[in-house]
């Protein structure tokens, strides 16, 4: 063989084989000038690794049928998302590394990897249980605020999950004022495990109080250590290892070994991961928090039975809002509690003594409110909230207690007006075991009882709420009304004058009509409960009233009720002698007394009593006038006014 040939390209070869293993090397470990990176990189791993090495092809299998490798993470719209959504926001955020991009790509096998992390492009040792972002003084423990936490941060060291636990947590919290409004990010986030495994977060428990037979055990590793599995042992690319799933999504089977590693004997293996009666109590306790909530109409599980589907935009007290905050940190967790049975048992237990503790708000409404001598009423409460007990008082003596919410009926038989109470008590019981809130709220925030102290569980009680509802004179029991009126003036009147009458009848209920007639003129008014009438002409007058109810027509008659007598007629004539002084005559018809006013435009006023008055007006006085009223012997009168000229 001519090797003289052959050499330069051997040579040739060589140089490129190893242009090519620098830039595999650079590829993985992503030292290059790449900006945009494929979210398949990891393919990269073989070009340099053989294609049948299960040690790569299995986990790259798996990853590709995890959540993690899911594309619809990239869709964001906040930058704060690009942290836990993307692979270069999540080494850009939680580790000393910086990646250049114009784009992101989706989470990959280099996000929790560094292959060769040492001196890139010598192919140094890769332990693939390092893992990024997994030592101990990770950020998500320095910046953890979330709920209750005091910012003291988790205290508690995840192993190489802490690489998890910068992301599964909650990114969400509500401050404690009186009102919140559900917004469309409401809650804690999707994911919270790494809340719920160190019993972190959630409300009505204090973070320093937290007592240490509410951590979980699943500490070593945390995650990993379940979710992983055992090295190697792998069920293929359904489910296990790299998908982190216990349970085939096909055929419904969990992964038990993964439990069995910890859960044997006693108690006995575990064959099912949710037919444990740890679990099935959690699950029933958040029955129970989604019942109340619901009852409050802070969730509709009509609607949707999870729990999850809520009203954006709707305003809620802040107790409630919190306990709804705990039910959705159980939802999310999506661990049905596995994850820390203590510490989720007690959050539940917690959030329904609370929501049991508030008072119901309530209402209740009538099918009738008006009736005649005897009247049936179906009352039907509206509540909303937690009670056991509800008192009703209809007004008229009679009380009825039920424990549902279910329409009572009464009969009234007695006329009256009726103020009805409706009184709702809650009775709760506080179990020692439970750490409850330092303080309970009313849904105005008022204090329902007084804190007895941080880091203290309250002691076993039975305790109690009220609330009630009352509307008063809001039944009228009524009988056929009894007219009557009376009117502002004696019997007697004179002609034009002008009497005003006003009904004085006897009714509970409204009056439909009152029709008022004078002689035999009908005048009816549907507005108003008096009548004004000038009587124009003389004579005797009979007044009469009908009034008309729901519960019958009564009408009174009063004969001769008014009498209309006559008026005499004021005149004068004058003579004066010179300007200022004036002599008058009476020239009136039917009088038998008089009197004079005389007026000066200097507002001076001056009187006479007698038939025939002279008078004289001052100097400069420009309007003069003159008011002559005379009277009869039945006191009626009549006033005139006369302008007198000039001076």
């Amino acid at each position: 063989m001519n090797f003289r040939r052959i050499t330069p390209f051997i040579i040739l070869m060589f140089f490129i084989a190893l242009l090519f293993q620098v830039g595999c090397d650079t590829l993985v470990t992503e030292s290059n000038t790449i900006i945009l990176f494929d979210s398949s990189l990891a393919v990269g791993c073989f070009d340099c690794h053989s294609d049948d090495d299960n040690m790569l092809l299995r986990p790259r299998g798996q990853f590709d049928n995890s959540a993690h490798a899911n594309h619809s993470l990239l869709d964001v719209v906040e930058e704060s998302c690009t942290k836990c959504h993307t692979h270069e926001g999540f080494l850009n955020t939680y580790t000393d590394e910086s990646v250049n991009h114009s784009a992101f790509s989706v989470i990959n096998c280099f996000t929790c990897h560094q292959p060769h992390p040492e001196n890139p492009g010598t192919y140094g040792e890769w332990d693939m249980k390092d893992l990024r972002a997994s030592d101990t003084n990770v950020r998500f423990v320095e910046t953890q605020s979330t709920g209750r936490n005091d910012g003291s941060g988790y205290g508690a060291d995840f192993g190489l999950s802490n690489s998890c636990g910068h992301c599964h947590k909650a990114t969400n919290s509500i401050a404690k004022t009186n009102q919140v409004i559900l917004t469309e990010d409401f809650g804690p986030h999707v994911s919270p495990q790494a809340d719920i495994v160190s019993a972190r977060n959630g409300y009505f428990f204090d973070i320093a109080s937290v007592e240490p037979s509410k951590l979980s055990s699943h500490f070593d590793n945390g995650c990993i250590k379940c979710h992983y599995g055992k090295f190697g042992e792998g069920q293929g690319y359904t489910f296990g290892e790299h998908t982190f799933r216990l349970e085939d999504k096909n055929s419904g089977l969990p992964f038990v070994d993964n439990c069995n590693g910890c859960h044997t004997g006693n108690p006995e293996k575990v064959t099912d991961f949710y037919d444990r009666p740890s679990v099935i109590e959690m699950n029933n306790l958040a029955d129970s928090v989604k019942s109340l909530l619901a009852s409050y109409e802070v969730i509709d599980l009509v609607a949707d039975t999870s729990g999850l589907t809520y009203e954006i935009g709707k305003t809620v007290s802040a107790i409630k809002a919190q306990a709804y905050y705990n039910l959705q940190m159980f939802i999310k967790d999506g661990s049905q509690g596995i994850h820390n049975p203590n510490f989720v048992t007690a959050m539940l237990d917690s959030t329904i003594n609370v929501l049991d503790s508030l008072p119901a708000e309530i209402d209740f409404s009538a099918d009738f409110t008006e009736g005649c001598n005897t009247l049936d009423v179906t009352f039907t409460p509206d509540i909303l909230g937690a009670f056991d007990s509800l008192f009703w008082s209809f007004g008229d003596g009679a009380i009825d207690t039920t424990f549902d919410n279910s329409p009572v009926n009464h009969t009234y038989n007695t006329v009256g007006l009726y103020s009805v109470r409706l009184t709702s008590i809650s009775l709760w019981n506080a179990d020692s075991s439970i750490v409850v809130p330092d303080t309970f709220f009313n849904p105005d925030d008022t204090l329902i009882i007084d804190s007895i102290g941080q880091n203290t569980s309250y002691p076993s009680f039975i305790a109690s709420s009220t609330s009630d509802s009352l509307i008063i004179d809001y039944i009228t029991i009524d009988q056929p009304p009894v007219a009557s009126f009376t009117y502002n003036t004696d019997s007697l009147i004179c002609k034009n004058d002008t009497v005003i009458f006003t009904s004085t009848s006897d009714h509970l209920l409204t009056p439909t009509m009152w029709g008022w007639k004078v002689n035999d003129s009908v005048i009816i008014s549907t507005l108003s409960d008096e009548l004004m009438y000038t009587f124009k002409e003389l004579g005797k007058y009979t007044i009469s009233l009908s009034v008309v109810t729901a519960c019958g027509l009564n009408v009174v008659v009063m004969d001769s009720l008014i009498t209309v007598q006559d008026i005499p007629t004021a005149s004068m004539s004058y003579v004066t002698t010179d300007s200022l002084l004036f002599d008058f005559t009476n020239t009136s018809i039917g009088e038998t007394g008089w009197s004079w006013e005389f007026f000066e435009d200097n507002n001076s006023v001056h009187t006479d009593t007698t038939q025939n008055p002279q008078f004289t007006f001052s100097a400069g006085s420009l309007l003069n006038t003159v008011v002559i009223t005379v009277t009869n012997d039945n006191q009626c009168s009549h006033s005139r006014l006369y302008i007198l000229p000039k001076p």
